[in-house]
């Protein structure tokens, strides 16, 4: 029988500069014997419980050790008593924690001097590691070994006493007495069965995994009221084997259930990485070989995922050591497919052997874990061809074409060979305010009045001479304006809808918040539809509210939470999100009316041009394929690889008979001109030909690019050669715009840089300056081309523009003077 012996010894040790590498994963392993220190170092006790000539705790701190010895010597009582079966001594200020478990292999009215103490250690924590499993000694001795030790700490002959061990003098003192009194009662039951958990490798499966757990289970007839997280309940050692095409790996002895839970998050890496389209490699130990002379790790598990999808799994088997076996042309569902096989049928065989185990808080989030990336699996791993087999298409498109608006097309009309005189453009300041705590996504110019959104409240002002109409508290909130008010869903949930005329709440209704991300809504006014107003209910919800009566109308559920987008092409909302389907539902009642799939995500926003439908799959440092869909039927058109990094924020830009779609890596931002009809590349900018930060518009046959250093560039859409290009004075370092898009109003682009400068799209001459000391981080522009400017730091400027006098034609050759506002 193993022998139980704790050391107790004084350590020195003088202040030490913290190193500059990475710690050390595993604390080494302390010796018996310690040499001397310098004498002006600190007294700390330190301990080591040696099991057999096995040193279980050198991971304890030695500023610990006598809480851990108070702490095993109270859970010694508890198992000598029989008022528990299983104890954990954890150790304070690291992981790492010593789990005890008392065996009873007698019978029931025999005596306890023969019960046996399980020990074992591990670090706990989301990726468990095990040092020492199931070393057995009795219960009797260890109960006299930490009596022992408890009198080496109270009573020291050649150190001093560690400042700690006199706090917890008493305590020692009352744990150490207690010890003496103790005998080990009998137990009044059998304690424990060992049972196994069988796991077999489930069949029709490309690849698949089977082991064995056993199981200790003990006879209690009283269930557990308190649900607890048990490792070591859960640490049986068993042979696992893989199976892959019919041929079988053995990979020896694991932790079968530690190898569920690093099965299933090596899975879910690998099912993001696929839907990405991102290359992964990653290898994955399996557990530790816990045999003498081993000095590797044990089994190992290796996947190496192309970015097309094939992965190669790669197995390492205990024995014989280091024999790796390579099996190739796997798809990535397929491992994902066995590790929730196996990971599940694990839980399965657990809570059938056990039922206690079903309050076990470790299981139950591995169980969580398993039940997510099912979800996941079944939802991305549905059938996708070329010719769209899980796709759903419209039959009756005809019945959605009234509902789109009336369009004229846009012709470009040729450039004169010399450019019109040039009509200038003069602003004069109208009026100021001041916005504490302004949001300028709240901002909005609404007719003629000024919506202003601060942190506290929300004021409204007469645009013409900022005047105040209106002002109410509030709290910051997603805002959108509709034609009944102004919308705000705030981050508890609540959605309301405010009067535009005083701010009064119109109506109010609750909705779920959302966990992260901004909330997406839109709004449904169209002749022949019902005003509605569409927003996010929570992470995987859109309803459709009335706008008159707030009352909702439908619901619809996405399959997976994340960032929403919405596009609407008359009667038909377009929902992107991070689903690996497009989706157009029906404003009218929220059915789905037809459905895209890919492997890669929809994450970009969708471009729409009447029946012209263009979305991005994909993300950016992985694959990604531009669609071309017709919009009302959702009939696939074309599709083409795109090779650049997609920028996933932007939609494509559809400009004439070309789409332009927007790349963007870790140097900037490029442009790919594509073909609108047939999708050849006409034209491409790679990332890194423009700066992070730059903002672009389509105008007719032109790209405007305002870039973050003071230059303004106008592109031809067909072929991408520079049609005019401005530099102005670079704002200095931390004046720059914290929006740079240009807006078209009334014929006359306006780009914030330094200055608001209004600009002609053919040519880019310059035809006014803003002169404002403000930022433009928001910019604002009406009708009558008035100019609004807010700056982050919450000051914002109205500016009109001002009468003129202009030289124009008079006819017969006589110039006249004509007043021109």
């Amino acid at each position: 029988m193993n022998g139980f012996e704790i050391l107790v010894s004084a350590e020195r040790r003088a202040p030490v500069a913290p190193a500059e590498g990475p710690s050390a994963r595993v604390i080494p392993l302390r010796g018996v014997r310690r040499a001397a220190t310098p004498p002006d170092g600190r007294v700390r006790e330190a301990i080591d419980v040696v099991v057999g000539g096995v040193n279980l705790t050198a991971r304890v701190e030695p500023d610990q050790a006598p809480c851990v010895l108070r702490d095993l010597a109270l859970a010694l009582v508890d198992l000598a008593c029989g008022v528990r079966r299983r104890a954990v001594v954890r150790f304070y200020d690291a992981p790492w924690e010593l789990g005890l478990e008392r065996l009873d292999h007698g019978k029931a009215d025999g005596g306890g001097d023969a019960a046996e103490l399980a020990l074992s250690v591990i670090r706990n924590g989301a990726d468990v590691e095990v040092a020492v499993h199931d070393r057995r000694t009795l219960l009797v001795d260890a109960i006299v070994g930490t009596r022992a030790a408890i009198d080496a700490m109270l009573s020291p002959t050649d150190r001093a006493r560690s400042p700690l061990a006199d706090v917890l003098s008493a305590e020692l003192e009352a744990a150490r007495d207690t010890l003496a009194r103790l005998s080990v009662a009998p137990a009044a039951t059998r304690g424990f069965e060992e049972v196994q958990a069988i796991v077999e490798p489930e069949p029709g499966l490309i690849c698949a995994f089977g082991g064995e757990l056993p199981l200790r289970v003990a006879h209690s007839a009283a269930a557990p009221t308190v649900e607890t997280s048990d490792v070591h309940a859960l640490l049986g050692r068993g042979r696992l084997r893989a199976v892959v095409r019919g041929r079988t790996k053995d990979l020896g002895e694991v932790h079968p259930f530690l190898v569920a839970e690093r099965l299933i998050d090596l899975g879910k890496n690998v099912l993001e990485a696929w839907e990405r389209g991102r290359p992964l490699h990653s290898r994955v130990s399996l557990g530790h070989a816990d045999a003498p002379g081993v000095g590797w790790g044990g089994p190992l598990v290796g996947v190496k995922l192309e970015a097309a999808g094939a992965l190669v799994l790669t197995l390492v088997s205990f024995q014989p050591e280091r024999e790796s076996t390579s099996f190739p042309s796997i798809e990535g569902p397929d491992f994902v497919d066995a590790a929730v096989s196996f990971a599940r049928a694990m839980l399965r065989g657990i809570v059938r052997r056990d039922r206690a185990q079903a309050s076990n808080l470790r299981l139950s989030s591995l169980r969580r874990k398993v039940k997510e990336l099912s979800e996941r699996l079944r939802e991305v791993a549905r059938p996708v061809g070329p010719f769209g087999e899980s796709d759903l298409v419209n039959p009756h498109r005809a019945s959605y074409a009234p509902y789109l608006a009336r369009a004229v097309p846009r012709d470009v009309p040729p450039r004169a060979p010399s450019a019109p005189p040039v009509r200038r453009l003069k602003y004069e300041a109208r009026w100021t305010a001041e916005v504490p705590g302004i949001d300028l996504r709240a901002t909005f110019l609404c007719g003629d009045r000024l919506i202003l959104s601060g942190a506290t409240q929300t004021a409204c002002v007469d645009r013409g001479d900022g005047r105040t109409l209106w002002k109410v508290p509030t709290v910051r909130a997603t805002s959108l304006p509709t034609v009944g008010g102004l919308a705000r869903i705030r981050g508890d949930g609540r959605l309301e809808l405010r009067d535009f005329g005083d701010g009064s709440v119109v109506w109010s209704t609750t909705c779920a918040p959302r966990s992260r991300g901004t909330p997406a809504a839109c709004t449904v006014v169209a002749p022949g539809l019902p005003r509605l107003m569409v927003a996010s209910d929570g992470d995987r919800h859109l309803v459709a509210y009335d706008l008159t009566s707030g009352e909702p109308r439908w619901r619809h559920a996405l399959t997976r939470p994340g960032a929403i987008r919405i596009r609407r092409v008359g009667r038909l909302l377009i929902i992107s999100s991070d689903e690996a389907q497009l989706v157009a539902l029906d404003a009218l009642d929220g059915h789905v009316v037809w459905r895209v799939r890919d492997r890669l995500r929809f994450a970009a926003p969708a471009a729409i041009e009447r029946e012209d439908l263009f979305a991005v799959a994909g993300e950016p440092g992985g694959l990604a394929r531009l669609h071309a869909i017709d919009a009302l039927s959702g009939a696939r058109r074309y599709e083409r690889a795109l090779e650049a990094s997609v920028a996933t924020e932007l939609a494509p830009i559809l400009i004439g008979s070309m789409a332009l779609i927007v790349t963007r890596d870790r140097r900037g931002v490029g442009l790919l001109g594509v073909d609108r009809i047939s999708g050849v590349e006409r034209w491409s900018a790679g990332p890194g030909t423009w700066p992070v930060g730059t903002s672009l518009l389509g105008l007719d046959g032109l790209v405007v690019l305002n870039l973050p250093t003071g230059e303004t560039v106008a592109l031809s859409a067909t072929t991408g050669d520079t049609a005019w290009r401005h530099v102005f004075e670079a704002p200095l370092q931390g004046d720059a715009p914290r929006r740079l898009e240009p807006i078209l109003r009334s014929g006359a682009l306006f780009v914030p840089q330094d200055k608001v400068r209004v600009l002609r799209p053919a040519d880019g001459a310059v035809l006014g300056v803003v002169g404002s000391d403000l930022v433009p981080d928001m910019l604002r522009v009406d009708e009558r081309c008035d100019v609004y400017v807010a700056e982050e730091s919450g000051h914002v400027a109205a500016f009109a523009a001002s009468a003129r006098l202009e030289v124009v034609d008079g006819g017969g050759n006589r110039p006249r003077l004509s007043v021109v506002r």
